[in-house]
This record gives C-alpha cells, structure tokens and sequence, in this order.
C-alpha cells in the first residue's frame, strides 16, 4: 500500500537567513535523491522549483509531502542515504 508522508516544521530562522543557509542550499539535493530511490512515486514541489511548502496553515512553518510505494522504501531513504546526515542536524535549523 502506498505511503504519504507529510513533514511540518517551524524553521528556527527566516529560510533567507545564513544559519539555515546549509539546510536550504542542499534542499533540491537530497530531494533529486529522493526521485532516484527505489520505491519513490511522487513529491510536492513548488512553482518555484523545490519541495518545501511556504504557505501552510501552521503559522511561520514549512512542509514537504512525497509518496512512496511502501514504508520500507521511506524508511530506506531516511535512514540509509545522504539524508540522515541532515536529519541527524534537524536542531540546528528547526
């Protein structure tokens, strides 16, 4: 069964400011990983071009939404890639 998954956070900075600059300078990065994953089916990406949402109805917060063909597949990209290093430094930005 497929998965979607939603991720909402509240960014400890203005997305422009220079602390959360590491973060947002490799967006499209793990994202572009993200589409080559096995059992990757689809991500919300903006006019703009990336994944984050700007305008949620969580005040002053950001969002991603992607859809994977099975949790394992999720927990695979999570864990196992280059985007753990980045969840591993979520406290820095969020």
């Amino acid at each position: 069964m497929p998965l979607a998954e939603l991720n909402i956070a509240t960014p400890k900075y203005p997305l422009d400011d220079p602390r959360i600059a590491d973060f947002m300078d490799n967006l499209n990065r793990i994202n572009g990983l993200a589409h080559r994953m096995p059992g990757f089916v689809w991500m919300h990406r903006e006019a703009i071009g990336h994944a984050m949402f700007h305008e949620t109805p969580w005040p002053d917060s950001a969002a991603n939404l992607s859809v994977w063909e099975s949790a394992g597949h999720l927990e695979h990209f999570v864990w196992n890639t280059l985007h753990k290093s980045f969840y591993d430094r979520k406290a820095e930005w969020f």
